[in-house]
């Protein structure tokens, strides 16, 4: 695994005695969106997996790192937008997604900006995995009349199409198989997949069900014991979970709480369409 290594600033860790970890597509919030930062700063996460960033404010960047990537495309140029992971403290290793299988690992290549993939070590010596995730509306390789017949195997059993959960169920699980000891892993975004969609939804539950099958399960689904809105159509309509927060089983030790936060105001100041996640453990 190629990787290269960061020393984030000195910064003071979270007040009492637990962690705390936020995932949030912040719908194009730029360095200016200090409501959007200001938001999250009262939220005080350790660490903030976060989507659709164009810009983060400085007075966060005092307090923490931000490493983030250009999402793709649909016509597989940059987008303005990045993918990213916010970490306070501890030290930050970026890690390159690789794969064995190459045609995968041209597809991963190809949508890197989608998927960041962060290694922290805490203070405690404690190792996460951190893989923030953007899957956008469209098929991958969108752009092309077909696609690629090697990716094709990649593909849903029940869709004609290559989304971008179809490379990351393969990517987490080649990942969990050689994981070193002790790590814990959390991948969480947007995955544009819920199981409430009138079309393809066997699809999306087979994503859950591969995902599950690789070693990891999503919080929010698992304490609320069902679906939980995540998502304001530009309709006004909030019915799908778009928003996931999958944890290893290491991962779920001491794990106080996992929840959509719907009562911050989000959708009425219009800070996103979607809603933030935040999970809680302690320490």
């Amino acid at each position: 695994m190629s990787e290269y290594r960061i020393k984030p600033k000195h910064c003071p860790q979270s007040e009492g005695l637990t962690m705390r970890a936020l995932s949030w597509n912040v719908k194009g919030a730029s360095a200016d969106s200090l409501d959007v930062w200001d938001e999250l700063t009262s939220l005080n996460p350790d660490v903030a997996l976060l989507q659709e960033v164009a810009g983060v404010s400085d007075d966060l960047l005092s307090t923490h790192r931000f490493i983030g990537f250009h999402a793709s495309t649909k016509k597989g140029g940059k987008q303005r937008f990045k993918t990213g992971v916010l970490v306070r403290g501890g030290v930050v290793t970026p890690v390159r997604l690789t794969s064995d299988d190459r045609h995968l690992q041209e597809a991963l290549d190809a949508y890197s900006g989608n998927i960041v993939h962060i290694r922290w070590e805490r203070q405690s010596g404690e190792v996460w995995h951190l893989l923030s995730c953007y899957s956008p509306a469209w098929p991958l390789f969108s752009f092309r009349t077909r696609i690629p017949r090697a990716m094709r195997a990649f593909r849903s059993k029940l869709s004609d199409d290559l989304w971008l959960t179809d490379l990351l169920h393969r990517y987490v699980r080649e990942q969990l198989q050689m994981a070193e000891d002790g790590a814990r892993w959390m991948v969480a975004g947007d995955f544009n997949s819920a199981t409430t969609f009138s079309w393809e939804r066997g699809q999306n539950q087979e994503f859950m069900d591969n995902m599950l099958a690789a070693g990891l399960e999503d919080a929010i689904f698992n304490m609320a014991e069902g679906a939980v809105p995540t998502f304001r159509h530009s309709r006004g309509s909030v019915k799908h979970q778009l928003d996931y927060f999958y944890l290893c089983a290491a991962a779920k030790e001491r794990l106080i709480s996992c929840k959509v936060l719907d009562d911050r105001g989000v959708f009425e100041c219009s800070l996103s369409d979607h809603l933030p996640l935040l999970g809680v453990w302690s320490d």
